[in-house]
């Protein structure tokens, strides 16, 4: 994850600890007065864990961040979008497919943050 060097940003400690094995990270950023918490998040298309288990780990961690500005945003692979939206309350940003015909990169996101977030299509 890159944040701008302009930008105030921390690495959250707060979370369970998860498997080790688990490719995500979460940060804090201060923007315009406010926080907004950002997870980065590769879950490889052959996991050697179970999808259900990062699932539990990723409701875990939003239930901690209940109320905050969240962003989960990364390379999904086979995750189910819609496990992550309808177990985390998160809304997903990305309606296109990112990779041929496949929605692989997503971005999803509290309310709170939706209005702030845009993707784009590659021309």
């Amino acid at each position: 994850m890159y944040v701008n060097n302009q930008l105030r940003a921390t690495v959250c400690t707060t979370f369970p600890t998860g498997d080790p094995q688990y490719e995500l990270l979460w940060v804090c950023i201060h923007v315009n007065s406010r926080d907004i918490v950002v997870g980065a998040i590769y879950h490889p298309p052959k996991p050697v864990y179970q999808p259900t288990a990062i699932l539990n780990h990723i409701e875990a961690c939003m239930d901690i961040l209940a109320g905050e500005s969240v962003i989960l945003a990364g390379d999904f692979n086979t995750l189910s979008s819609d496990d992550i939206v309808s177990r985390c309350a998160l809304s997903s940003i990305v309606h296109h497919p990112t990779r041929g015909t496949s929605n692989l990169d997503r971005i999803t996101s509290t309310t709170s943050t939706t209005t702030m977030l845009k993707s784009w299509r590659r021309l």
